[in-house]
């Protein structure tokens, strides 16, 4: 018996015309008719009475849409192909029909058939069709036969009865477009303005009513704190999409949930689905209480910090600059990048929101457009962050100068012309400079105004020139960190080597113990300089690095069968015993059988 297999063609339609894919197979994968938008097209007059008039110009009959991302290019064309009744619109999805391509060649050849298959079609069927390719720069950047594919394409359009619409970005125009002036000088140029408050909401009241939601009172007084939040809490996104998509979201939830439509539903949305807080639910008892578990000895920091940062939470700083400026003076290894770190956990809780800057990498002046483009680049995706310039004194002037405009401003120009906004992040700076003041200030608690004046003055007199006052005066609050005192060590050292433990056993299944010997009389005692005041910190990183941690992993390796672990002491410690005069202490690692071996000795 014969089995018969029948392939069915699929046909797509356009303007209710079934389009061939054996005969065109080009535009049947690559391209699609643009349905028509029915509302109410806001702030685009301008622009669609452009293409009206390009459609009719006798020489340059295609158009260049510029404008941000989110502006609404898109939904022009839409708009278009609800009011142009002599055009059918379609869009070719040109980036994804390239890509994969072997050769330039082969990719002139796709753009070349693609379009003779549009025009062709088009006069079979007494068709006037409008070609509109969105992000035309990715074509244009991604090969020059592409580029050049399409100078013959739009030379043509007009006796082959095409329109060709392309769209792209101001900043990518400039970049990638502009400069192939063979190109340019076929496309007529028609820039979106910028829409105004009243576009937005009215974009907003039309989206409202084409969901069948009534508007009142309550529900405009809605759109316009949706808009206000939106540039607040948003400000790298376009209106009017990042308010459209926001009450977008709201309705979404708002028929799911059975929740009204008010500023607490805004809330949970932008919560959920931009992990934007901004109804302020900080609770700050539990934040002071979680910085002193991990910051240890630095009380007079923590309260300065706790007093400050509940402004800054409020959003009560001034209107477009960043939410907080401190800048944490001590000396090295106190806990003042440690201080920054556990803030950003305990308010983001996002790895990515903590953005750190070592300036020790830009000290010379050629470094200063690298730091705007890594920090505008940082920011521009993590809007909202907590930035740290750790040793910010080392800096270039130049790069100096940069942050002086972001504290001032908050707001910088990226290398695209983007303007940056730093209106939702908390910047820190961490200088160790003026740190022989708190060798003198005791008391410095209770004199906060006064030691606020000293240190400042004392971080630039004893700075090169590099730290200028100007910069200094810019942080809205001095932190103050003390050196660590030597009990302080030994709670530090604990602290890590029981984190240095918990590590061992999740990711090797083996358990670490030590007795109180070995933390106070020998790591917290012997080992640990009296200096307290420089690099205390990294001085128990470096103690517990060589004595703990390499020592360990190196038994681990050797031993990979063994489950426990006894670090315990043998010698004499001039810590524990004040008539010895050089320690013979060293640790020794035992397993389980030979500890217990050891104490059934004792």
């Amino acid at each position: 018996m014969m089995i018969l297999f029948i392939m069915e063609v699929n046909l797509m339609k356009i303007k209710g015309i079934k389009v061939d894919e054996t005969k065109y197979p080009m535009m049947a994968l690559h391209a699609k008719e643009i349905q028509p938008f029915t509302g109410t097209l806001v702030g685009k007059d301008k622009a669609i009475e452009g293409l009206f008039a390009t459609y009719d110009d006798p020489i340059v009959s295609n158009a260049v849409l510029l404008a941000p991302p989110g502006t609404g290019k898109t939904t022009l064309m839409k708009g278009m192909a609800h009011k142009d009744k002599k055009h059918v619109y379609l869009e070719a999805e040109l980036s994804e029909m390239i890509t994969g391509l072997r050769d330039n060649a082969e990719m002139g050849s796709v753009v070349k058939n693609l379009f003779n298959e549009i025009a062709d079609f088009g006069k079979e069927n007494n068709v006037k069709l409008v070609i509109f390719i969105d992000e035309f720069h990715q074509l244009v950047d991604y090969s020059p036969v592409v580029a050049e594919a399409f100078k013959p394409v739009l030379a043509e359009s007009g006796v082959k009865g095409l329109r060709l619409i392309v769209a792209t970005t101001y900043e990518e125009f400039r970049k990638k477009i502009m400069w192939n002036q063979a190109l340019t000088e076929r496309l007529q140029i028609i820039s979106l303005p910028q829409p105004t408050y009243n576009d937005v909401i009215e974009s907003l009241n039309s989206l409202a009513k084409s969901q069948n939601i009534i508007v009142d009172k309550k529900l405009r007084a809605l759109f316009d704190t949706i808009y206000n939040t939106t540039e607040e809490f948003m400000p790298s996104a376009s209106q009017p999409r990042k308010s459209i998509l926001t009450f977008s979201r709201m309705i979404g939830y708002h028929r799911s949930l059975r929740k009204p439509l008010n500023f607490d539903l805004l809330a949970y949305a932008l919560r959920n689905s931009k992990n934007i807080e901004i109804d302020m639910n900080v609770d700050l008892d539990a934040m002071e209480k979680y910085l002193r578990s991990h910051i240890f000895d630095q009380d007079e920091a923590i309260d300065s910090f706790m007093y400050s940062i509940s402004k800054s939470i409020l959003k009560m700083n001034e209107s477009g600059k960043p939410r907080g400026s401190w800048l944490l003076a001590g000396s090295t290894g106190v806990g003042k990048t440690e201080l920054v770190k556990q803030a950003s956990s305990f308010l983001f809780n996002d790895k990515n929101a903590f953005i750190r800057f070592d300036m020790t990498e830009y000290v010379n002046a050629d470094s200063v457009d690298r730091f705007r483009k890594l920090l505008t680049a940082r920011v521009w995706e993590y809007p909202f962050s907590i930035i740290l310039f750790d040793e910010i004194e080392k800096a270039n002037g130049s790069v100096v100068r940069l942050l002086m405009q972001v504290l001032d401003d908050g707001r910088l120009v990226d290398e695209n012309d983007r303007v940056v906004s730093f209106s939702n992040a908390y910047i820190f700076g961490t200088s160790n400079l003026g740190s022989e003041i708190f060798e003198s200030s005791a008391h410095y608690g209770s004199e906060s105004r006064s030691f606020d004046k000293n240190v400042r003055k004392s971080i630039t007199d004893t700075s090169d020139g590099s730290f200028p006052p100007e910069l200094v005066n810019r942080f809205g609050t001095i932190l103050p960190f003390k050196p660590l005192q030597p009990n302080t060590m030994v709670t530090l050292i604990k602290d890590k080597f029981s984190k240095i433990a918990n590590k061992f056993y999740r990711q090797h299944g083996v358990e670490v113990y030590t007795d109180g010997i070995v933390i106070n009389d020998y790591l917290g005692g012997d080992l640990i300089s009296k200096d307290t005041s420089s690099g205390a910190g990294r001085q128990v990183n470096r103690i517990l690095d060589d004595y703990v941690t390499m020592p360990v992993s190196t038994y681990i390796y050797k031993n990979p069968g063994v489950r426990k672990l006894h670090l315990v002491l043998e010698g004499i410690t001039k810590t524990g015993n004040k008539d010895v005069l050089d320690s013979t202490a060293k640790i020794v690692i035992l397993t389980d059988d030979e500890f217990r071996l050891r104490q059934n000795r004792r």
